[in-house]
Formats: structure tokens, C-alpha cells, sequence
């Protein structure tokens, strides 16, 4: 299962999401992502 969290951008982390339950008791493995928030997710020097 892949978690990308929410928050329009402005805030969050993969890390609000314990996916240790689900990976122990599912059978499942869980990927979650972090990314850059905000603007300076989207500044590109090239």
C-alpha cells in the first residue's frame, strides 16, 4: 500500500501514518513518501 498524505501542500509527512499494523497483521507491505510542501517544492534551478 502506498500512503501519500494530504494537506494541500501546505502541510503533513509520511510519518503521521503507522502502517506497522496493517504490514503486521495484513500481510501488506507499506511504503510511505515524504515530498517537499509549499513553493519551494516546486522552484526548479534547471
Amino acid at each position: 500500500m502506498l500512503f501519500s498524505h494530504g494537506g494541500s501542500n501546505q502541510l503533513g509527512s509520511g510519518s503521521l501514518f503507522d502502517g506497522s499494523i496493517l504490514a503486521a497483521e495484513g500481510d501488506i507491505i507499506v511504503i510511505t513518501m515524504n515530498f517537499r510542501l509549499n513553493f519551494h517544492g516546486f522552484l526548479s534551478s534547471g
